[in-house]
């Protein structure tokens, strides 16, 4: 998670930069319909890089039910108290269920890397074609 985040806020670093710099030399063109589009695109692709970062850096819970004070009320106190092989099963069952619903969420955030990724190539590529054309 520190690993998507800092990649992230990367990202976000490297889209401003790229933005001022490319966009103070596009911005100095005499620009047509077609350079007006592609500056626009280009805001538009920095935009994507900034809200996905957000997405990213967002907090969020993630789930970890293993609570020794409820494992020792519904198993050891319970009347009458569950086998140490009972224990270990709804264990493993509750343990795998936050790790499949976590691993998810965390997917969800490295596509959302990959969104942001896409978009800054976009976003270099747009500056450049008003720059170069």
């Amino acid at each position: 998670m520190n690993e998507l985040r800092s990649r992230a806020a990367t990202l976000v670093a490297a889209a401003a930069l790229g933005t001022s710099l490319l966009s103070t030399s596009a911005l100095r063109i005499n620009q047509g319909w077609s350079d007006r589009l592609f500056v626009g695109l280009a805001l538009v692709a920095l935009g994507v890089v900034v809200v996905s970062a957000v997405l990213i850096l967002w907090p969020r819970e993630w789930k970890w039910r293993t609570d020794g004070h409820k494992l020792l009320i519904d198993y050891v106190e319970a009347d009458p108290p569950a086998t140490i092989n009972e224990m270990r099963r709804d264990l493993a069952y509750f343990i795998t269920d936050d790790l499949r619903e976590n691993d998810t969420k965390l997917k969800n955030l490295w596509l959302l890397l990959e969104v942001a990724i896409i978009a800054i190539a976009a976003e270099v590529a747009f500056w450049a074609v008003v720059i170069i054309f």
